[in-house]
């Protein structure tokens, strides 16, 4: 998960930044965007910080 937001604000933000963007990369963004969106979702943070490892 940690790649994937390095590059997307790394690399994306700069090149955009510059104005050196190029059309394709938008589809990369987003699909980027959805792959942190889910792996976020889908990684129970609860049960690994510990909150609710007791319950279990």
């Amino acid at each position: 998960m940690s790649y994937k937001r390095v590059w997307l604000a790394g690399v994306t933000l700069h090149l955009a930044v510059k104005g050196q963007f190029p059309a394709h990369g938008h589809v990369f963004a987003a699909i980027f965007l959805s792959f942190i969106i889910g792996d976020l979702i889908a990684i129970p943070f609860g049960y690994l910080s510990g909150k609710n490892a007791a319950n279990n």
